[in-house]
């Protein structure tokens, strides 16, 4: 990642979570956070181009176990 693809005001977020029992919660049993909040800045990446990384990161986090945070900026997966 370059600060292009994150935007001027965008950030990364890697948090290590203590959850407890949370009904409709998945999350798996040494839970991470990882949340990137992006801004679509000029001379940054272009929307679209964002939303595509988006969903290929969410692709490789749930390839390697990780699940989707239900309020998210991903677009459907096609195909």
């Amino acid at each position: 990642m370059t600060a292009a693809d994150i935007g001027l005001g965008g950030l990364i977020v890697v948090k290590a979570l203590r959850v407890g029992h949370v009904p409709m919660l998945a999350a798996p049993g040494d839970p991470v956070l990882f949340g990137m909040l992006r801004t679509a800045s000029p001379g940054c990446a272009s929307v679209a181009e964002m939303l595509a990384a988006n969903r290929a990161l969410l692709d490789r986090a749930e390839e390697v176990g990780g699940v989707r945070y239900a309020v998210d900026s991903v677009p459907p997966a096609t195909g």
